[in-house]
C-alpha cells in the first residue's frame, strides 16, 4: 500500500467534488479527484478546470492511504466506493444523503469514523443560534420549504425531500439537539405541515409547499419577542423593533415595518467561496491531525440515519 499521510482524496468529478477540491486547494492541501469514467462530461470539465495532474482513476486510488476521503458521487454509490477505505486510518465523509437505502444504511451506522457532509451547519449564524437554543431563548421555529415536487417516491415521501431538503431538517435538528416525534402532521399531495418540538425548543413547524414561489427560510422567534430570520438560509437578519410609518393622504394605512439588521458575517477569504464549505474543510483538516473526530460538527451515519428516519415517518402519507 502506498502511504501519503497528507493526501486528501475526493471521489467524483462533479459539482460538489469540484467545490471541495477548490476549497482544499485554496488551503494549500495536497488533493486529488478520483474518476471512474475518463469519457464523462464531469471528468472533462474537471480536467479543463484543474488540470489532468489532479485526477486519478478509482483503481489507482484504492492503493493510497489518504488522511481524508470525501465521497461526492451519487447517493447509491457512496457506501460501495468508500468500502476499500473503511479499514484504513483515514477520516471519511460522504455527501448528503449517505444513501437512500435505509436498510443498507443501518448496516453501516456503527462505523463511527464516517461522517456526512452538511456544510450548512457551518453557516456564520449557526453557532449563535445553537447557543440561544441551549440557553432556552428560542420560543418557536418556523421552517418554509418550497421544494420542487417530485413524482418519484422515497418511502412514501417525494424523493427531492430526501436528496435536497435533508439539509434543512439536519440543520434544525442540529440546532435543537434532535427532534421529537411530531405532535401533529397533515400531508397532502402538494403540501405538508408538521408540528413538533425538541428538548430545547417547545414549538417547531415545518411547512412544505411544493413548487411555491418563495425562498427557503427559517424563522427563530425569541423569548424577548425579537425575530431572527434566515431568508435565504445563508443570511440572518435580527428584528428587535418596528419602524412606524404614519398614514398619509396618499395612504390611509399605518404601517409597522420590522427593522431588519443583518447579523454580520466574516469576509470571504476566497473567490467563489461556497457558504460553510471553507469552515468545514478547515475542521476536517484539524480533525485528521489531532484524531478528535468526535469534535466534528458533522453528523455521523447514526445521527444522519435517525434524521432520515424521522423525515420518513413524519412526511410519508399514512
Amino acid at each position: 500500500m502506498k502511504s501519503n499521510k497528507d493526501l486528501i482524496l475526493i471521489l467524483g468529478t462533479g459539482y460538489m467534488a469540484s467545490v471541495y477540491f477548490s476549497h482544499f486547494k485554496f488551503l494549500k492541501e495536497n488533493c486529488l479527484m478520483v474518476f471512474r469514467n475518463k469519457n464523462s462530461k464531469n471528468y472533462l470539465n474537471a480536467r479543463n478546470r484543474f488540470g489532468e495532474e489532479y485526477l486519478i482513476s478509482h483503481e489507482e486510488s484504492i492503493n493510497l492511504n489518504p488522511k481524508i476521503l470525501l465521497s461526492c458521487v451519487a447517493p447509491e454509490s457512496h457506501l460501495n466506493l468508500i468500502e476499500p477505505f473503511i479499514s484504513k486510518n483515514c477520516l471519511i465523509a460522504v455527501e448528503k444523503p449517505a444513501t437512500l437505502d435505509m436498510e443498507l444504511m443501518s448496516q453501516y451506522v456503527s462505523e463511527n469514523k464516517i461522517r456526512v457532509l452538511m456544510n450548512r451547519r457551518y453557516y456564520y449564524w449557526v453557532n449563535d443560534i445553537c447557543l440561544k437554543a441551549k440557553n432556552f431563548l428560542i420560543r418557536k421555529i418556523v421552517v418554509d420549504i418550497p421544494e420542487q415536487f417530485c413524482h418519484e417516491s422515497w418511502y412514501g415521501v417525494p424523493k427531492n425531500i430526501a436528496t435536497n431538503s435533508i439539509h434543512i431538517f439536519d440543520l434544525v435538528s442540529f440546532i435543537c439537539n434532535g427532534l421529537n416525534k411530531p405532535e401533529f402532521s397533515r400531508i397532502n399531495n402538494h403540501s405538508a405541515f408538521v408540528f413538533t418540538n425538541s428538548q430545547l425548543v417547545e414549538e417547531i413547524v415545518f411547512q412544505i409547499n411544493y413548487d411555491s414561489i418563495e425562498k427557503f427560510s427559517i424563522k427563530f422567534y425569541l423569548k424577548d419577542n425579537s425575530l431572527i430570520e434566515c431568508c435565504p438560509i445563508e443570511e440572518a437578519y435580527h428584528s428587535e423593533e418596528f419602524e412606524i410609518v404614519e398614514a398619509t393622504k396618499d395612504s390611509f394605512i399605518r404601517k409597522y415595518n420590522p427593522i431588519k439588521n443583518k447579523i454580520p458575517s466574516s469576509k470571504n477569504e476566497m473567490l467563489y467561496q461556497k457558504p460553510g464549505v471553507l469552515e468545514l474543510c478547515k475542521e476536517l483538516i484539524i480533525a485528521s491531525k489531532n484524531k478528535k473526530i468526535d469534535e466534528l460538527s458533522l453528523p455521523d451515519l447514526n445521527e444522519s440515519f435517525n434524521i432520515m428516519n424521522w423525515m420518513r415517518n413524519a412526511l410519508s402519507k399514512k
